[in-house]
């Protein structure tokens, strides 16, 4: 019950591909307000890169179905696709949008299911999602969805609060202590992006009166990428409020954490501060 499909549209524009390397991303979405934003993110990334976007939405049969509506699924499926075909209508009339390729994905099963059986179909470089759907949960960042996507999933995820504005990603925060996951996230940001192009700021939280680092051994590591960075520490008893505080006070177009960082993660989904909340409200986290 897995498949794209042809809506027809008319031939795409060449495109001038830009600085980043990746060719497909993948976008879910339940039609809620902060699907339509990521798609809408992606779509910009899109148009500046030449990569082409797959938007998939997955459907369920509800618990308790009786043998009555044994049609239900075929129902699921073909309103699935119509709200695909309707959406994708409205996106390729906006002048912005012009010369993306959208390609259609309906899917049944639950939502990292399909993500796998479609990033699989259609050789998914990167998945953006907005950071709750339709079930948004007040004074969570994440929702649960979004939070078991970026646990399960083997892919760098693109994560898009819903006051964000699409910008180049130039300027770049990542967030770690360890060098290694430093390392090994400038080591997959230079495939996606190529870190010739981008300015790093390298942010580590220690608590008051800790020892600095000294990255000797990482600075080896990021010269052979011939990378911009710098190194940045803030002194903060909490990782999520040092990381928020410096990206508060210092200009980026995005933040990069490794997977590995999940605690921060899950620090942003269950804070009910509201400081926390409106700090965090306008940057996209990259999740590599």
């Amino acid at each position: 019950m897995c498949s794209s499909f042809d809506l027809n549209f008319s031939n795409f524009e060449n495109r001038k591909i830009n600085y980043l390397k990746m060719k497909t991303i993948l976008v879910p979405t339940d039609f809620s307000e902060n699907a339509y934003k990521a798609l809408e993110y992606a779509s910009y990334l899109a148009s500046q890169i030449g990569a082409k976007i797959v938007v998939l939405n997955s459907y369920q049969i509800p618990s308790g179905t009786s043998n009555v509506m044994i049609n239900f699924a075929d129902i699921l499926e073909k309103d699935s696709k119509e709200d695909l075909a309707k959406l994708l209508d409205k996106l390729k009339n906006i002048e912005d949008f012009k010369g993306v390729e959208y390609i259609p994905f309906s899917c049944y099963g639950f939502l990292t299911q399909t993500i796998e059986i479609a990033s699989k179909n259609h050789s998914i470089d990167l998945i953006v999602m907005g950071t709750t759907g339709a079930s948004n949960i007040k004074n969570k960042i994440f929702g649960s969805n979004t939070l078991a996507t970026i646990k399960v999933v083997d892919y760098p995820i693109v994560v898009v609060p819903q006051e964000t504005q699409f910008s180049a990603w130039k300027n770049v925060i990542l967030a770690s202590n360890e060098d290694d996951s430093i390392l090994a996230v400038a080591q997959k940001l230079n495939d996606i992006v190529g870190l010739e192009n981008v300015n790093m700021d390298i942010v580590s939280v220690v608590p008051k009166n800790e020892q600095k680092a000294d990255h000797a051994t990482l600075i080896l590591g990021l010269d052979g990428y011939n990378a911009q960075y710098s190194f940045h520490t803030e002194e903060n008893d909490s990782v999520v409020e040092g990381v928020l505080n410096y990206t508060e006070n210092h200009a980026s177009n995005i933040i990069v954490l490794h997977k590995k960082s999940y605690s921060f993660l899950e620090g942003l989904m269950h804070s009910s501060v509201t400081k926390k909340l409106a700090m965090h409200s306008k940057k996209p986290l990259l999740i590599i």
